[in-house]
């Protein structure tokens, strides 16, 4: 109690001044200290959004690159799948009017020119590709177009098979023909080159074999001409057949090849294509008939 009376008493001396010096400096450190207190939590809520502002942006940022990078990489995957389908749908129309050719040909290829397979195995190796890389539109149009044109070719190996035997014993014919008048014309020299009057039996045994082989070169141009003339019919009627059954063909071709140009982001122009197909039938039906006198809308 000593101590404390002790205390008060020393206090109690302090002058006035002095203490309210002391007073006002112990609001001014308590007021100090609040405002330095509100200021540090300040702050502390600025540094929280700056981190939160900051998260977000490194957020977006990782974002935007995963985006790019996945907009590159469809972007690649784009390109080399645009890439594959130009090659494979360029060959692919490449090979069906190839097909169309060797349809056109048929008559004339001579049986023994191999399996005659081969130009139809080209083509639907190429449309296969067709089927495997484009749109279901695509790849139904791909799978019609090879049932027409198997069909076709089917009916064309059969239709020209008359025509190519003939064409076979033409150009039988046409190589007798060739090597007999060599021997007609080695003949002739020869005779020339005689003196009738002291090689008479010579001039007889070659006369003789001239006059032979002058006949028979006679006969092999004769049996070419009969068979040439009927070759005419038979090809005639492998063309008109094969004409009628081209129609399906050509217009499967426009339907297949317009579906393929929207892939490729072209017009797809399928419309205008077959109005073009049948001005085109028209003037190869008015060409046919001038030049052949044959009339393939019959």
């Amino acid at each position: 109690m000593e101590y404390v009376q002790f205390a008060f008493d020393q206090i109690a001396r302090i002058p006035g001044v002095i203490y309210g010096a002391v007073i006002a400096a112990l609001i001014s450190y308590f007021g100090v200290r609040s405002a330095n207190n509100s200021s540090l939590e300040r702050l502390k809520i600025q540094h929280e959004q700056d981190e939160k502002q900051a998260a977000k942006k490194r957020t977006a940022e990782l974002e935007d690159a995963a985006r790019k990078t996945n907009f590159e990489q469809t972007q690649k995957e784009e390109d080399r799948k645009a890439a594959i389908r130009r090659e494979v749908y360029t060959k692919a129309v490449e090979e069906v009017h190839a097909v169309i050719a060797y349809i056109s040909s048929l008559p004339y290829r001579p049986l023994s020119a191999g399996s005659d397979d081969e130009g139809l195995q080209l083509f639907l190796k190429a449309n296969a590709k067709v089927w495997l890389v484009s749109e279901q539109k695509a790849a139904l149009l791909s799978r019609q177009l090879t049932n027409v044109v198997s069909g076709l070719f089917v009916n064309a190996i059969t239709a020209a098979r008359p025509s190519r035997d003939l064409m076979g014993r033409i150009r039988t014919l046409e190589d007798g023909i060739a090597k007999t008048e060599i021997k007609v014309d080695t003949l002739r020299c020869r005779i020339s080159e005689l003196n009738i009057q002291t090689d008479r039996p010579t001039f007889d045994t070659l006369h003789s074999a001239w006059t032979f082989e002058r006949d028979y070169l006679q006969s092999l141009i004769d049996q070419l001409e009969q068979t040439r003339s009927k070759l005419k019919p038979d090809l005639d009627l492998y063309f008109q057949t094969i004409f009628r059954k081209m129609d399906d063909t050509q217009v499967a071709i426009v339907r297949l090849v317009s579906a393929l140009r929207v892939e490729l982001h072209l017009p797809e122009d399928e419309k205008l294509f077959l109005e073009q197909l049948e001005d085109m039938k028209m003037q190869a039906v008015a060409a046919v008939r001038q030049n052949t006198g044959l009339d393939l809308s019959a």
